[in-house]
């Protein structure tokens, strides 16, 4: 069974970009390469949108600061832009782009 609560618990954090990232347009798409898996991926627009707040930030933000940040850019509340924020979190971890840490850390790579 899918546990929702369980899955929000684990969005919850900060996130900051993880150092050696590059992004890169290429074409119409954007790619990214991160140093940690050596590996460079193809982004989607949100996820270009996500990790540009995060680099721009690069202390960290939580899901509602990019929320605002985008919304804004878009003209939108931001709570109608937050599932898509919180959702594109773990493909970015994943990728090894963006660091989440637990709220109150002050962690580095």
């Amino acid at each position: 069974m899918l546990d929702l609560v369980s899955l929000s618990y684990q969005r919850e954090g900060r996130y900051r970009p993880l150092a050696g990232i590059r992004l890169e347009p290429l074409g119409a798409r954007w790619v990214s390469y991160s140093p940690r898996s050596g590996e460079t991926h193809v982004l989607n627009d949100e996820s270009v949108a996500i990790l540009e707040c995060v680099m721009a930030h690069p202390d960290g933000v939580v899901t509602e600061d990019v929320a605002v940040l985008l919304a804004d850019d878009a003209g939108l509340a931001p709570q109608h832009i937050q599932d898509v924020i919180e959702l594109g979190w773990t493909a970015l971890v994943e990728a090894g782009l963006v660091i989440r840490e637990p709220l109150g850390s002050t962690g580095r790579d």
